[in-house]
């Protein structure tokens, strides 16, 4: 069975996440510097600073909410995937990302192939995302 699928993060879920990277200790990572190996402090408080402070989750969740969602089981296990129908003049074109990816990284193709009369299915990585 397939079903409709909404982005809907709890305010409580958020908060529980704010807080965790809130009470990072800092002083317990060590800093190579620069990209060396990984990435540096300073690159990463400026990161976590927007996180906490600039990034709107529920404008994101609007957006992403625009794109036709769906959840269906497979083998025991729910699987998330986005289905924008073309009008069905062309094969359908399916759109897979690799770890550590997202459905996310298809957004802006999607258009273009359903636009060609493709159906375009893009699914989460079972195990991630909302799947």
């Amino acid at each position: 069975m397939v079903l409709p699928f909404t982005i809907a993060v709890p305010d409580e879920r958020l908060a529980i996440i704010n807080a965790k990277v809130a009470s990072l200790d800092w002083e317990a990572l060590a800093d190579a510097g620069g990209w060396q190996s990984g990435v540096g402090l300073a690159h990463l408080r400026r990161l976590v600073d927007y996180w906490r402070t600039r990034f709107d989750w529920r404008a994101q969740e609007h957006r992403l909410n625009a794109l036709p969602q769906l959840t269906s089981e497979l083998l025991g296990r729910r699987l998330h995937f986005i289905h924008v129908r073309g009008d069905g003049t062309r094969s359908p074109l399916l759109l897979l990302n690799g770890w550590p990816g997202s459905f996310i990284e298809f957004e802006a193709v999607i258009a273009p192939p359903v636009a060609d009369g493709q159906d375009v299915v893009v699914p989460s990585l079972p195990g991630y995302a909302f799947s």
